[in-house]
């Protein structure tokens, strides 16, 4: 199961936005998925919008993605097994004081760099 994002990526087209974080080089993985096809399910209260849900968290499971948009009210979707767009972005290094030690760690949920501190070890930057 993937976490992210509803995102539309043009008028009436939307995708699955998830992005995750290379484990050895400080890089950002941007992985999209274009939804084939939006259904919409009523809630206790209400429809679901596509529109209001755009921007809330999603989950994508078996080429299914679900967005929960509050009142019981659903929309899902369903996406190809292979993303449609994958953007690679450096991670810059932050800025430090002179002769400060950093490195890229991963803790196997997100990377971030972490800079060494005589007085605490390792801690994030």
């Amino acid at each position: 199961m993937l976490k992210g994002t509803l995102i539309e990526m043009e008028p009436g087209k939307y995708g699955f936005e998830c992005i995750s974080h290379n484990m050895t080089k400080p890089e950002q993985v941007r992985h999209i998925w274009r939804i084939d096809d939006v259904t919409q399910a009523r809630g206790n209260l209400a429809w679901a919008n596509v529109l209001e849900a755009v921007g809330k968290e999603a989950t994508l499971r078996e080429s299914r993605v679900d967005v929960y948009c509050g009142h019981g009210a659903y929309i899902t979707g369903f996406v190809s097994s292979k993303a449609d767009i994958v953007e690679i972005t450096p991670v810059p290094k932050p800025p430090v004081r002179a002769h400060v030690q950093v490195r890229w760690h991963h803790d196997g949920y997100r990377g971030y760099w972490q800079k060494y501190l005589k007085s605490k070890g390792w801690v994030q930057a």
